[in-house]
């Protein structure tokens, strides 16, 4: 959606032109995006400049999960990359304050006879020093009738929930730029209940961000104690090996000549900086993990307004 958004096509699937299963290809975009693609090129060689390694060097195909190999002529894209951060900076940009809901959007829908609202918030949470822990875009889809009655605004559920975003996802996939927009008529009475339609939803969306931010805080405590639980392990390890260096070393009790002076001193500091170390291991085995746990403790958590969509049945006059 986000490189529709661009005006380009979507991803598409490498083949045999990746040496990794499930690779996909950048489209064509932009000089605007020239700088954001270099960080998906090749390395470049030292005899190139850096003109010819950008002309001569497409970015590479990309993959959602680590590559076989090091040397894998492909790029993993992960959540803090720049070509996914720069995409999902279209998405940051559209929220809205709750007493100024102003994205509306409606859609044609020819695989439905019924009008559909979806009702969108994003759920963030935030740790120590604001940084920002999780981020969930939450969707509620209702049915919606213009006379009102029985069953407007009712959340949809289970499958018929899901279908709906999976029709909203493949109106978007096949979305005309060229299309018809609705009659002024129908854009008036939509935009004239939006709020309305909103705040009906709002409760629903503000409950499940609740379990949603429950869920994900239960995961974030989870490796918070994992890392933490880690890196106790890898300082332990280390102090048993430094440990059992030093008392090998005694037990060896090297002597060295006046002609070894030199060696002496080196083998003097190494033992001086193993047993310096040894206690700042036992001080890190107190504090590091600690604080490893305290960068995932959720210290805020912040739900706002996104928007709404209405998928729109093509078969009504519009």
């Amino acid at each position: 959606v986000g490189l529709a958004m661009a005006g380009a096509p979507p991803l598409a699937p490498a083949g045999e032109d990746a040496d990794a299963e499930d690779a996909y290809l950048i489209p064509p975009l932009g000089d605007s995006w020239r700088i954001t693609l270099d960080t998906l090129r090749r390395a470049r060689r030292r005899d190139e400049s850096f003109w010819e390694w950008r002309d001569n060097a497409p970015p590479q195909p990309v993959v959602f999960r680590p590559p076989p190999a090091l040397a894998s002529a492909v790029a993993q894209l992960h959540l803090a990359h720049p070509f996914v951060q720069r995409i999902l900076s279209r998405f940051r940009a559209q929220g809205f304050s709750a007493q100024d809901l102003s994205r509306v959007t409606a859609l044609r829908n020819p695989h439905d006879d019924e009008v559909v609202v979806i009702a969108y918030g994003r759920l963030s949470l935030f740790g120590p020093g604001a940084s920002r822990l999780h981020d969930h875009l939450i969707p509620i889809a209702a049915r919606w009738k213009e006379a009102g009655g029985k069953g407007h605004r009712k959340p949809l559920e289970g499958k018929a929930q899901a279908q709906a975003f999976e029709q909203l996802a493949r109106l978007l996939r096949e979305l005309d730029p060229e299309a018809k927009p609705l009659a002024k008529k129908t854009q008036a009475l939509l935009a004239e209940h939006a709020a309305e339609d909103f705040a009906a939803l709002w409760p629903v969306i503000q409950d499940e961000a609740d379990a949603v931010a429950h869920v994900a805080s239960g995961k974030l405590a989870a490796r918070a104690r994992d890392e933490s639980a880690a890196l106790a392990k890898l300082l332990t390890e280390q102090r048993a090996a430094i440990g059992k260096e030093l008392a090998q070393r005694r037990q060896l009790g090297f002597a060295f000549s006046e002609a070894q002076r030199d060696e002496r001193e080196q083998y003097e500091a190494d033992e001086e900086h193993m047993a310096d170390r040894l206690t700042k291991i036992d001080r890190e085995l107190e504090t590091e993990p600690a604080q490893i746990r305290s960068l995932y403790e959720v210290s805020l958590q912040r739900l706002e307004p996104v928007g709404l969509v209405y998928l729109w049945p093509g078969t009504r006059s519009s």
